[in-house]
């Protein structure tokens, strides 16, 4: 078949603006996967990781769809504070409010145990304390360009960004203040919407699960599960949309098809004469065939190494200059070397499956046929 390549090059060259507007279309065809795939595997990143420790035990009210909306007691949680086995109780408010135009994640947290239980680090400016001061995680922070020092407008009043930390998966795009603060700017006073419960290092956390599900009290109030459960739970929404622009993305591709073939069938009607001189002077169907499978691979090729440099470009800005978010998600578009040689691979198929047939029926034609073609 790269024997022949010569008499591609010369279709391509003779049929130019065709062959420019077929490349184009597959490189904006490849530039649409790239970034879909890429937004979607940042997706993917931004949740990962938000399993909680091993060691939390979550407590959310019985039965309850959207944990933010519940309404834990306090005196559920000083019975927690008193239950043996358990290192740290940590009664949370988690509400989704909006700053500066955008909806965002908010948390209350407990000043004792905030940073051990969700595993949180500072990594600028300083960690919460008490007052008109709030930290926000990376992602957050990136979104909205915040630096410690900065201020935002909570229920009315001006909060001081105190730093920015970093915590696993999801945690890193919510904004936190301590249990006492909210509680002050919210008018929730004893009323937690999560009870985060961390295990003493020599407790069996499963037995102390089971424990806790035997007291008719607390089993009757709250569902008890794994942090981690919790945490899918919250993440199942994002997932879906990951995969579905997944799936868009590699629907998109498929447009490759179409386009080799309208092109390759339009090259093969008008060549017919030519290509009845190629069998006349011996070269076989299959042969014939070859070359214009290689002319559609060609092409796609043109196409998709242009497509890959737009796409990348469009995802290199994204994350550098530009922010775009899923329910006040952040999300930074990741191109992986697994995703360009996924997109070079199918890219390459189907090329070769919208260019067979019609290279395939017109090396069919008989040679007679074909050369008395006008």
């Amino acid at each position: 078949m790269f024997r022949y390549v010569h008499l591609v090059l010369g279709d391509i060259s003779h049929y130019r603006l065709r062959s420019a507007l077929t490349i184009g279309g597959i490189a904006v065809v490849v530039a649409v996967f790239v970034v879909l795939s890429a937004s979607a595997t940042g997706m993917g990143q931004a949740i990962v990781g938000t399993q909680g420790s091993p060691r939390n035990l979550a407590l959310v009210d019985k039965g309850i769809v959207d944990f933010c909306q519940g309404s834990i007691s306090a005196g559920l949680v000083a019975k927690l504070r008193r239950w043996p086995g358990i290192a740290y109780v940590s009664p949370m408010v988690h509400m989704v409010l909006q700053i500066n135009g955008r909806l965002t994640q908010v948390r209350t947290v407990p000043l004792d145990s905030y940073q051990v239980v969700e595993g949180a680090e500072i990594i600028a400016g300083e960690g919460l304390r008490r007052g008109n001061y709030v930290i926000v995680g990376e992602y957050l922070a990136r979104i909205n360009g915040w630096q410690p020092g900065d201020t935002v407008k909570i229920a009315d009043t001006e909060l001081e960004i105190l730093g920015i930390f970093r915590a696993p998966g999801s945690l890193n795009t919510e904004l936190w203040l301590t249990v006492e603060d909210g509680e002050r700017l919210f008018r929730r006073e004893g009323s937690y919407s999560i009870v985060v419960v961390q295990a003493e290092p020599d407790q069996d956390v499963q037995a102390l699960a089971a424990a806790l599900r035997k007291n008719r009290s607390i089993a009757r109030q709250v569902d008890i599960a794994p942090e981690r459960v919790v945490y899918d739970k919250m993440n199942e929404s994002f997932r879906q949309v990951e995969q579905a622009m997944q799936a868009v993305s590699i629907l998109a591709l498929l447009v490759i098809v179409f386009g080799i073939f309208n092109v390759i069938s339009l090259v093969t009607s008008e060549k017919t004469r030519e290509i009845g001189v190629l069998k006349a002077i011996g070269l076989s169907r299959r042969e014939v065939t070859g070359v214009y499978l290689l002319e559609g691979l060609l092409l796609a090729a043109a196409g998709y190494l242009v497509g890959l440099a737009l796409g990348a470009a469009v995802v290199t800005w994204l994350a550098t200059s530009a922010t775009i978010s899923f329910a006040s998600i952040p999300l930074t578009p990741v191109l992986t070397p697994r995703m360009v040689g996924l997109s070079a691979g199918l890219s390459a198929l189907l090329s070769l499956a919208g260019a067979w047939w019609p290279a395939r029926s017109s090396a069919a034609i008989p040679v007679v046929e074909a050369l008395r073609a006008v």
